[in-house]
């Protein structure tokens, strides 16, 4: 699927309507969750700085939204005279 404005795609889910999808694109400073149609159009519906990943789920009714996020926590630690 060609979503326009958008290079890079990851982690699609259907929308409960069945006429659209939750897809995230990642940047260099973040994720941004989409919803787009068949067509390709998107809506940003979310965006999150730090993630490398998202995923999205609608209730059955269209009402409520699940976002889950990803990302990378890293810390270096160093212990001296121990």
């Amino acid at each position: 699927m060609n979503v326009r404005g958008r290079a890079k795609l990851s982690g699609m889910d259907w929308y409960a309507d069945s006429r659209s999808l939750f897809i995230s694109s990642p940047s260099a400073t973040g994720t941004t969750l989409l919803r787009v149609d068949l067509q390709g159009h998107a809506r940003p519906l979310w965006e999150e700085r730090g993630v490398y990943q998202m995923w999205a789920l609608s209730s059955p009714d269209n009402r409520r939204v699940v976002i889950l996020s990803a990302k990378w926590d890293c810390n270096a630690w160093m212990a001296e005279d121990f």
